[in-house]
């Protein structure tokens, strides 16, 4: 029998949680005493290991795993597959319900990325490269440690929900919880002009406040993608969210913000009561596959 826990049985330490100048869930603007990223691990090299399956991107640029995210709880198989540094790190955590969701998490990632690269799941290790912009080890983007790959992958969590992209490519993914939200909090650091003017066009209530999670959710997924998070100015990048021509797919130029390039942008297919986007390189043209794990 699988036993369920509320994370109580983890000694809590005090735990300092990453700045959120550099991770960007929305709610960690609103409450920044209420985030804790937990997917970044500590920097590591490659070790080897057996090679991935290459035939996952047959017919897509990436694959993105969806599954729920239980409040304030966790299974033993759970725990289980976290290796003795994440089990530390996690019983750092103070809240039981960021501990729940860490180890909820990370097992989910580890079972994806199981199925991918054909290891058993307590056989993967995870880290990150160093930041793109400033070469920190601290907050550098996420790194499958081992096996050896040169595949890159992409987490984000809201509320209920978690999300995994793996690509060949550079990639990021977002996901924010559909709720009441005042848009006019967070005009100023988010919207250029002219996505101001195109969400004060809509609609007040769910339509505006969904056209700006998409907006949201388009830039986060396109700052991890890049590598450096949320520690730029957001009104750089436009996302054409709101626009009566919003097909759901953009393309947004990172130039701006110091980092040439151009990013697609693709709103995907999750369940109601969320908004999610991924970004891929711009001359990527197949959509991405969207799974439940």
């Amino acid at each position: 029998m699988t036993t369920s826990h509320t994370g109580t049985k983890l000694h809590a330490e005090t735990s300092t949680a990453p700045s959120t100048a550099l991770h960007g869930d929305l709610d960690s603007h609103l409450r920044p005493d209420l985030h804790l990223d937990p997917y970044y691990g500590v920097r590591t090299t490659l070790d080897a290991g057996p090679p991935a399956d290459a035939r996952l991107f047959t017919a897509a640029d990436a694959v993105v795993w969806w599954w729920p995210v239980p409040t304030g709880r966790y299974r033993d198989d759970e725990l289980a597959l976290l290796d003795d540094a994440e089990r530390a790190r996690a019983a750092r955590m103070k809240s039981a319900i960021a501990r729940a969701e860490f180890v909820t998490c990370r097992a989910a990632v580890k079972r994806a990325l199981s199925q991918a690269l054909d290891v058993p799941a307590d056989g993967i290790s995870l880290g990150r490269m160093p930041c793109p912009g400033c070469g920190s080890a601290e907050h550098g983007p996420p790194a499958v440690r081992r096996p050896a790959t040169t595949w890159r992958y992409s987490v984000a969590h809201s509320a209920g929900i978690g999300l995994l992209a793996l690509s060949p490519f550079p990639v990021g993914v977002d996901v924010e919880r559909r709720r009441t939200l005042d848009v006019a909090g967070f005009d100023d650091p988010v919207l250029t002009s002219t996505e101001r003017r195109a969400l004060y066009a809509l609609p007040e209530g769910e339509v505006r406040t969904s056209a700006f999670l998409r907006c949201w959710t388009r830039k986060e997924a396109v700052l991890k993608a890049v590598g450096i998070g949320v520690a730029t100015e957001l009104t750089a990048l436009e996302t054409g969210a709101g626009d009566p021509a919003d097909s759901g797919v953009t393309c947004i130029d990172t130039t701006p913000i110091g980092f040439p390039g151009s990013w697609r942008t693709i709103d995907l297919a999750v369940p109601d009561g969320w908004v999610a986007s991924i970004a891929l390189p711009g001359d990527t043209d197949r959509p991405p596959t969207v799974r439940r794990l």
